[in-house]
């Protein structure tokens, strides 16, 4: 086989679906080897043999189903993608499966969204440069969250009268928990009509009981034990996304955009930084050294995660959101949302109509009107002049901070 070819092992015990997944392949040939298995152990002694860059398997066979198999691809070879592919809906299969796989496809599954999902994974490897952070990013197995939170989510679940508006306002004071309900209407998990674009639409969709199995017995949240100053930054980092969130939304909604671009404007300020979740929770010394970097040799943000860890919070985000199944949109935003003018696409025309503006001025905004104590040349790095002259947008700031003082005084005062 080409080693520089991508490699796909497809795991289904049976031989007709092989078949079948072997002719939908056969267009990618020059691009792609594959590798195909009918059971678990089957796969797990070809992951031995070789590289595989991406796992495709079922859920329902014989002896070690999809779950257990992808667990253990997870453990053993975290830099590997995790695929299901399943038609078996039962919705207890289905939780065992949400830990260790990026996504769920539910057969019969259109062979051009299998191939894009595949390639897509793929391409993500380009927005995180670090190997070996990604081999930590795609091998994570639980979402680091408050433990504050997450005991108020629970009794919240628990209590006769809650409803989708008191728990979503509960579930969006953590990124952490806030995400990966996103992630779950973002996929074929739960065969949702439509990804949702926030806690509470991801409620509504999902359902209570859905919600407090994913919760209570889905084991992907990992509660933050580290001290008492990493719960802190935590918490004001999820404060901070919630903000960023209604911000852009309204900045949005401002620049006239549609309801539908308002939404994920929201769901893009909301997620932006599950990257930082990541980075304070997995290495907290080396997070107070990019802060001690920042504050006393003035670095931009990127520029000292950069230093420290050799990727940015924007490239982590993005890369976890995009393995995870969140449109294009919401991960190119995500990506760009401190560099937007590196974006890809017309700018002119592409990026004027989406959230990318909305949440790089929503940012540059929390940034200077909550810190006036700050030098003002240190906050003048945090938004892209070049981008808001290509848009035009430069004489807009003022009605954009007009729109920044209207909704931050529906913000609690300790916030």
């Amino acid at each position: 086989m080409n080693s520089q070819k991508t490699t796909i092992l497809f795991v289904d015990d049976e031989d007709n679906i092989l078949r079948g997944l072997k002719r939908m392949m056969r267009p990618k040939r020059e691009d792609w080897d594959t590798v195909f298995a009918s059971s678990g152990l089957e796969a797990l002694a070809c992951l031995e043999k070789q590289h595989i860059d991406v796992v495709v398997s079922d859920m329902r066979m014989p002896g070690m189903d999809g779950a257990e198999l992808l667990t253990q691809v997870q453990t053993l070879y975290p830099q590997t993608v995790r695929i299901v592919l399943s038609g078996y809906a039962e919705k207890e299969a289905i939780l065992k499966t949400i830990g260790p796989s990026h996504q769920y496809l539910a057969k019969p599954c259109d062979p051009d969204k299998l191939i894009e999902t595949i390639q897509r994974s793929i391409r993500l490897r380009v927005l995180l440069r670090s190997g070996p952070l990604r081999k930590i990013v795609s091998g994570m197995q639980r979402i680091p969250t408050l433990p504050k939170i997450f005991a108020t989510v629970v009794k919240e679940l628990d209590y006769e009268y809650a409803s989708a508006e008191s728990l979503a306002d509960k579930i969006s004071q953590d990124i952490g928990v806030s995400t990966h309900l996103l992630k779950l209407t973002n996929s074929a998990y739960f065969g949702l009509p439509m990804p949702a674009t926030s806690p509470k639409q991801a409620i509504t969709f999902l359902g209570f009981e859905n919600v407090k199995a994913i919760v209570l017995l889905g084991g992907i949240f990992d509660q933050i034990r580290g001290n008492q100053s990493v719960c802190d930054i935590v918490e004001t980092l999820s404060t901070r996304s919630m903000q960023l969130g209604l911000l852009a939304r309204a900045i949005a909604e401002e620049n006239g955009l549609s309801q539908e671009e308002q939404d994920q404007s929201y769901c893009t300020g909301l997620v932006s930084h599950v990257g930082t979740l990541l980075l304070v929770a997995n290495w907290p010394g080396e997070y107070g050294e990019m802060v001690r970097l920042i504050e006393q040799e003035r670095l931009p943000v990127v520029e000292a995660e950069m230093e420290i860890f050799g990727a940015t919070h924007s490239e982590l985000g993005a890369y976890l959101l995009g393995l995870w199944g969140f449109n294009d949109s919401i991960v190119e935003a995500v990506a760009f949302h401190h560099d937007p003018d590196s974006c890809s696409g017309d700018v002119s025309g592409i990026l004027l109509a989406t959230h990318v503006l909305a949440t790089h001025v929503a940012q540059h905004l929390l940034r200077v009107k909550r810190n006036p104590s700050v030098r003002e040349d240190r906050f003048a790095q945090s938004i892209d002049q070049g981008f808001l002259n290509k848009l035009g947008g430069e004489d807009d700031m003022k009605r954009w901070e007009a729109t920044y003082n209207l909704v931050s005084k529906e913000w609690p005062d300790d916030t």
